[in-house]
């Protein structure tokens, strides 16, 4: 929905406080996103955390490519080349491609989780939503506030879930759920906070059409498709060699990996605006800022490594104990998470 571009409020001064804060946001993103995994292996069976595995895996994809890094190219835009409604029309467009690329593979891969399916995909294409609006907070130094929404997001989503999954809704129920709160919560709440402050005034819209956006938010869109393949082309041959609990088992595992690359992300992310600004202005601070965020990539390396030793005991206690009996698997997942946040 195109909206008016606005003056960015003063960005908050505290280069360390930024990553935290945005770091507190993407964690909490990672437990409404390892959240549901969890309910399910403690609620259902292996079976079902499979099913909800490959339903990710099927809308994933296109969903992360039409995400575009639009947040990271908006904070990151220095001079305001784009405005915000730029941002917005190239976002529905790519993600109405998207959906539509979701429903095409579900209907020709397993149209018996088509239900299912596009319930995670309409729960995604509503974060893209979301993803936005948390960008205008990024960019205007409102991080603490992005940070509060995103745990008031998690909460949102996973309680509803818990509640449907407990009663004996099933999953289908629970995916509902989630996409009714999630929708409210962008509307009622995310929207009029990003929006509407006093002190943010009217600016001149950019002159960048979203065409010309598209196009260089293109390469991001590839890179996107090629990590979210990473993540969902595994599942598509345990899916099709294995069975469907050897998929859940597998699932459960690997988020661990994937929560500790969460980490490197958000702190990427956090340092977006002042890595862009100091490339422009102060090439010193540039470097020093590259350098911290080298440093936490190889930090979150030896906290994977760390984990490994532990592991096991972890998982036990998070999925149940049957999830826990797996150690090589876990070892190997966590080295490989160790080499992509090192990376």
């Amino acid at each position: 929905m195109p909206v008016r571009s606005r003056r960015p409020c003063a960005p908050a001064p505290n280069v360390l406080g930024g990553p935290l804060w945005t770091l507190a946001g993407h964690l909490a993103g990672a437990v409404a996103g390892w959240g549901p995994l969890v309910a399910l292996a403690r609620l259902a069976s292996p079976g079902v955390v499979g099913r909800y595995a490959l339903e990710l895996a099927l809308a994933g994809p296109p969903l992360l490519a039409a995400n575009l890094q639009l947040r990271t190219i908006f904070v990151a835009d220095a001079r305001d080349r784009f405005a915000l409604a730029a941002y917005w029309r190239l976002r529905a467009v790519a993600t109405a491609a998207a959906l539509a690329a979701v429903a095409m593979a579900v209907a020709w891969i397993r149209p018996e989780l088509a239900l299912e399916t596009a319930l995670v995909a309409v729960i995604k294409a509503i974060d893209q939503c979301s993803d936005l609006y948390h960008g205008v907070l990024q960019k205007s130094g409102r991080l603490g506030t992005s940070a509060a929404l995103s745990w008031l997001k998690a909460a949102a989503g996973l309680g509803p879930f818990l509640v449907a999954l407990a009663s004996g809704g099933g999953l289908a129920l629970g995916l509902a759920a989630v996409a009714a709160s999630q929708a409210a919560l962008v509307g009622l709440v995310e929207r009029p906070l990003a929006l509407g402050p006093a002190d943010c005034l009217p600016r001149p819209a950019g002159t960048g059409s979203a065409a010309e956006l598209a196009r260089q938010a293109f390469p991001a869109g590839v890179i996107l498709l090629a990590i979210s393949a990473k993540v969902a082309i595994p599942r598509y041959f345990l899916e099709w060699r294995t069975t469907a609990e050897a998929l859940g088992y597998f699932a459960a595992l690997s988020a661990l990996p994937t929560a500790l690359e969460t980490v490197t992300g958000a702190l990427a992310q956090a340092w977006a605006a002042p890595l862009a600004r100091s490339f422009h202005f102060d090439r010193a601070r540039f470097a020093r800022l590259a350098k911290r965020l080298a440093a936490a990539g190889f930090g979150a390396s030896a906290a994977a490594l760390a984990l490994a030793w532990s592991g096991p005991a972890l998982v036990g206690l998070l999925y149940g104990p049957d999830y826990g009996q797996r150690p090589g698997l876990l070892g190997w997942l966590l080295a490989a998470g160790a080499l992509s946040s090192a990376s």
